[in-house]
């Protein structure tokens, strides 16, 4: 049995474990600080090859586009967010620090427009499209996987509409604690 690995092969990005572990320390960061920690999804489209990771593997292009798309989103994001790929051609990033709606609004218009721009590997030309899923979560929220699964329900939504590229769904409620 081998360990996970904690870097994606292709991407150089973290991997969903890394990711997971990154947002933990995240939340429990916007604990202390009473910030927010905002999420999104970032699902990658390419009509000229398939980004789906096929049983055989990927070739030597789709490893260039999905490096390409790495990059830019690691470009579009400050230096102390988190890009992971997370599965195929899902990538996430943890927004930690104080973060709205308007906030990710911007955040998302930027992402997209670095993604605008084809892929150009020698004479070809890839041509990417994205739609976007995110959410935030006040300080004191700290269940990593269900403010994942909203990003995914909001990404879901996304990759539905005909207009909206990206979709924000409001924090889940903190649970008040009894108090002892």
């Amino acid at each position: 049995m081998t360990a996970p690995s904690l870097y994606d092969a292709v991407t150089g990005l973290p991997t969903r474990d890394l990711f997971l572990d990154r947002l933990f320390m995240a939340l429990r960061s916007a604990e202390r600080t009473g910030d927010s920690t905002a999420v999104v999804l970032v699902h990658v489209r390419c009509d000229e090859i398939e980004l789906d990771t096929p049983a055989g593997g990927i070739d030597a292009d789709t490893a260039e586009v999905l490096r390409s798309i790495g990059e830019r989103l690691t470009g579009a994001v400050r230096a102390f967010d988190s890009v992971a790929r997370m599965k195929d051609s899902t990538f996430a990033i943890i927004f930690p620090g104080s973060m709205d709606e308007d906030r990710l609004q911007m955040l998302a218009r930027r992402i997209l427009f670095e993604l605008s721009p084809p892929v150009q590997l020698g004479l070809r030309q890839f041509f990417l499209s994205a739609r976007l899923g995110g959410t935030t979560a006040d300080a004191g929220f700290d269940d990593a996987d269900t403010l994942l699964a909203q990003a995914g329900a909001a990404l879901d939504q996304a990759e539905h509409q005909d207009e909206d590229l990206f979709i924000f769904f409001h924090a889940p409620d903190v649970l008040e604690q009894p108090s002892s």
